[in-house]
């Protein structure tokens, strides 16, 4: 198992710490209580769960929830695991929710336990699957804790145990045991056979006789052992001899293999030899070509200007922007003229009215309809008083018609005095109330009469309340469009004068037609470069090419020569297998 990187949250006085194990042996240096047995603890978790560790004591104490994850990697394969410790009202526990292992890639949502069994699957790990079982093997051949290890040593039965249960061979012990026990049993079962067979001394009769029967046969058998290395020097000369044929024959083919590697090398050769001919073929057909090229190029001509091609770039957007100016202030221009054209239309003779006698003008109509407004509303008011004297006078005639048609029956009370109306005092009262109705009737006709004076006055008025208002609103009318007819001129006269600005700001050296001329110097000048730059190249790969032929042509005489030393030497090899030929037959 190899270590990769782990990564601590809240776990004891860890808040966030990412571990990288680099290859090799990695020390943990610090104080005591600086974090390093959290490091390896945090592993052990990662790993086996908590087994003997308490959760409240990996959790960290301000902190609701904690995780780790290791990554590590087991016969080349990456693994990548989490726990989380979760603090509920009942205490610390691991939170199987967030509790995962990734193998190649993918996420695997595993309980504690299934966590645990995976982990001893992977690591190979002969140990029980309890969750709540720490690992032994980690414990004591990987990571033993701080006095833990005094602890073992101390005690050497108990050492002695926890070495074989940390490496897996408890198993061995027991077989010791156990085969303790065969050897007291095959103990006991060889006395019961002592018993059984106490006739040893016929059997060592027996066992001399055999004895003198081996001595024969050995005599035998060394009779036949020198027999055998006779046969032993006879089968030496002829593995000699074969020996000596083998070695010739080994040259043989060793000089049959370097004569096809000469036949190799000569048709390799050759075949190099019409290569270099076809690249000279080629080499002298590319030199025509470039040749015609540059004859070409040579005719082409730098065009009479000194502006590069991105001064004449910039020259013609100058005159783009130029032209655009134009464009617009020409468009301006056709367009107001249409709008003098109809304000020219609309206001007739007026058009060459001053401004200033048309505003006196309008004041002055405005300040005359100001003062018939106000006599107007005078008359008006001058009515509705006479109205209301009219309105009382015939009040007062109808009270006092009224009372002279009572003072006619005689006998009746004075309505002032209250006494009987005698005759006298009748024809008095009478004629002084006609004469008063009479002397109203009078006012009333006067009254009348100013009434339809003034009527008269009044529609007078207003007749020349109408004309002033016509007049107002036809000065009204036209004063703007006067006004407007000036600012258009003025404003048609500076694009006049901005058009003609412009045109007298154009280089005449660019012609009629600025971008038109620039454009086509600008092609040239390209056309000029790119043939510079063609020719450049040409040059460039004419030198590449001499150079090639060049060493073309070492090669081929080098080729020549190593073609004919190759000959030589195939003709030498191939006189020495003749000779080889003479052997086999004899």
């Amino acid at each position: 198992m190899i270590l990769n990187s782990i990564i601590i949250d809240n776990i004891r006085s860890y808040t966030h710490e990412e571990v990288v194990f680099p290859r090799g042996i990695s020390l943990f240096e610090g104080d005591i209580g600086s974090g390093k047995s959290t490091v390896l603890m945090s592993i052990e978790f990662a790993l086996f769960g908590l087994g003997s560790q308490k959760a409240e004591s990996l959790l960290s104490k301000k902190s609701e929830s904690g995780h780790v994850v290791l990554e590590f990697s087991v016969d080349g394969e990456k693994y990548e695991i989490k726990r989380t410790l979760k603090r509920k009202n009942s205490g610390v526990n691991q939170d199987p929710k967030n509790s995962w292992i990734k193998i190649k890639d993918e996420i695997l949502p595993l309980s504690t336990s299934e966590l645990k069994q995976q982990v001893l699957k992977i690591l190979k790990f002969n140990e029980p699957d309890d969750p709540k079982a720490g690992s032994k093997i980690f414990r004591y051949a990987i990571f033993t804790p701080q006095e833990a290890m005094k602890e073992v040593l101390s005690d050497s039965g108990k050492r002695l145990d926890t070495i074989r249960k940390a490496f897996g061979i408890e198993e061995y012990s027991d077989a010791k045991l156990n085969s303790q026990v065969v050897v007291s049993e095959l103990d006991r079962k060889s006395a019961v056979l002592q018993e059984r067979f106490g006739n040893i001394t016929q059997l060592k009769s027996e066992i001399f006789e055999s004895k003198e029967s081996i001595v024969k046969v050995n005599k035998i058998i060394a009779t036949m052992s020198k027999n055998i290395e006779d046969e032993k020097l006879k089968e030496n000369k002829i593995i000699e001899q074969i020996k000596s044929f083998q070695g010739k024959n080994n040259e043989r083919i060793k000089l049959e293999v370097k004569k096809e590697n000469l036949e190799d090398k000569i048709e390799s050769s050759k075949k190099q030899f019409v290569q270099i001919e076809q690249e000279f073929e080629d080499h002298t057909s590319e030199l025509k070509q470039n040749n015609d090229q540059m004859e070409k190029l040579v005719y082409i001509k730098r065009p009479e200007t000194e502006l590069s091609i991105s001064d004449i770039t910039n020259e013609i957007r100058k005159v783009q922007k130029i032209n655009n100016e134009l464009i617009e202030n020409n468009s301006k221009k056709n367009s107001i003229t249409q709008d003098l054209s109809k304000l020219k239309e609309t206001l007739g003779d007026k058009i060459n009215s001053d401004k200033q006698s048309l505003d006196d003008s309008l004041s002055g109509l405005q300040k005359e309809k100001g003062s018939l407004e106000k006599f107007l509303d005078e008359i008006i008011e001058n009515n509705d008083k006479m109205n209301t004297q009219q309105v009382e006078k015939n009040t007062i005639i109808s009270s006092l018609e009224k009372e002279i048609a009572e003072f006619v029956k005689l006998g009746s009370n004075c309505p002032t005095c209250k006494q009987e109306i005698t005759e006298n005092h009748h024809h008095t009262l009478v004629d002084k109330k006609q004469f008063q109705v009479k002397k109203l009737k009078k006012e009333l006709e006067k009254i009348a009469d100013s009434f339809f004076e003034s009527k008269n006055k009044s529609k007078e008025i207003k007749e020349k309340l109408e004309t002033y208002t016509l007049e107002i609103s036809e000065i009204g009318e036209t004063l703007p469009a006067i006004e407007e007819y000036h600012t258009k001129s003025s404003k048609l006269n500076d694009i006049e004068t901005k058009i003609k600005e412009i045109h007298s700001s154009q280089d005449k050296d660019y012609g009629d037609n600025p971008v038109e001329f620039l454009s086509n110097l600008k092609d040239e000048l390209t056309e000029f470069e790119n043939a510079t730059k063609q020719m450049k190249q040409i040059l460039e790969s004419r030198k590449k090419i001499e150079e090639k032929v060049t060493q073309r042509k070492v090669e081929f005489e080098n080729i020549e020569k190593e073609i004919t030393q190759n000959e030589s030497e195939l003709s030498q090899t191939e006189s020495r297998l003749e000779s080889f030929d003479n052997i086999g037959e004899k």
